[in-house]
């Protein structure tokens, strides 16, 4: 069956070129001028892909997006923004909504068949992932989660908890980061015992640069705290806040990559945070409830993000100075701690220069 592309652009002259590219090559398209058109169509027709404006009159493509992901009938359905609005910020705003990919206007024909062909065998891909049942015995990928009642025996060790500080232990493998304040720990030295524990890599800061659009539905990532990235090695990561969480153990043991690492959840949760009718392509990635009021601004672009939350991280360990080493794998971040220099982040070299940049603009 020939599979169905839908165009939505409140451009009449995009959406002719999309039209002639498209069947050109064999595909079958259909057009909407509007969001409100648009997602009358996607209901009507339920497309195999959608190609989608940002900015348009009615429902915006973020809008629309947004809408597509909380149906649990559309949400598999992947999504190509096609705006004028570039930058990080705005491809991250695209991931928060649910977007595996992203083209800029004026956009190239080759690039565009490119990321149509790829993105083509996405929706039953994703499909196939929700609906097929998985054995999780003789599994591979996870040999080192353990039980949950292992690490809850290995955090009483490792805290030198009484008896009497033992209340935890009813506390749910899906409900871990409830153990923080019952045992006296931040989210970060939780994730930080999580890694230790089950001998995974840990992540203290997630790059918005590294994160990979497509692999995973938007709507299971936002569901279970878990986000996709390319390491430095290019490989592809899945970075999750909780590896006793089963359902999701199940889910990834189905995909190809091998790599695990582990951060806490305020470094995951935040990137779902856009506003959807904000069509600026504006997104808040600070956690509100981290920093005063009056230094929270949406995201310029991922420099800023990455020194606030450095800023938070700093604040939170009680670190008294952070060192930014250039060296020859990358840039090293390190805070004192009690007087101790300990590794925080790692970053590439361009990054880091940023980083440098940004922070002698704050210091004057």
């Amino acid at each position: 069956m020939q599979k169905l592309i839908l165009a939505i652009d409140d451009d009449k002259d995009i959406l002719k070129i999309l039209k002639r590219y498209l069947e050109n090559e064999g595909f079958s398209i259909s057009t909407a001028n509007n969001g409100d058109e648009g997602f009358e169509m996607v209901e009507k027709l339920n497309p195999d892909l959608i190609i989608l404006d940002v900015m348009m009159p009615g429902l915006n493509g973020y809008e629309i997006s947004t809408k597509l992901q909380n149906n649990k009938e559309h949400s598999c359905i992947p999504v190509i923004f096609l705006s004028a609005l570039g930058g990080k910020e705005n491809k991250l705003k695209a991931f928060a909504c649910g977007a595996v990919d992203y083209l800029e206007k004026p956009f190239d024909k080759n690039d565009l068949l490119n990321k149509v062909k790829k993105h083509l065998q996405t929706k039953p891909k994703w499909t196939t992932l929700q609906k097929d049942s998985f054995n999780l015995k003789g599994s591979e990928i996870f040999k080192y989660p353990g039980e949950f009642r292992e690490f809850k025996k290995f955090l009483i060790k490792n805290l030198q908890l009484h008896e009497s500080e033992k209340s935890f232990e009813k506390i749910k493998a899906k409900e871990i980061y409830l153990l923080s304040p019952i045992v006296d720990i931040n989210n970060i030295q939780m994730a930080q015992s999580i890694a230790e524990f089950t001998k995974l890599p840990y992540l203290p800061y997630i790059d918005p640069e590294s994160i990979q659009l497509g692999v995973l539905p938007t709507a299971f990532c936002n569901k279970y705290n878990v986000v996709v990235i390319s390491t430095d090695s290019n490989q592809i990561a899945f970075v999750l806040s909780n590896p006793f969480d089963w359902e999701l153990v199940e889910f990834l043991s189905r995909m190809a990559t091998k790599k695990i690492m582990i951060t806490e959840p305020e470094n995951i949760s935040p990137l779902f945070e856009g506003n959807p009718s904000d069509s600026s392509g504006s997104i808040n990635i600070i956690p509100k409830k981290i920093l005063p009021s009056e230094i929270v601004n949406k995201t310029e672009n991922p420099t800023i993000y990455i020194s606030e939350n450095i800023l938070i991280k700093a604040i939170q360990q009680r670190a008294s100075d952070i060192h930014i080493e250039p060296k020859e794998e990358g840039v090293t971040i390190r805070l004192r701690i009690d007087g101790d220099m300990q590794p925080a982040f790692l970053m590439k070299h361009k990054t880091g220069v940023k980083l440098i940049s940004r922070f002698k603009v704050l210091s004057s």
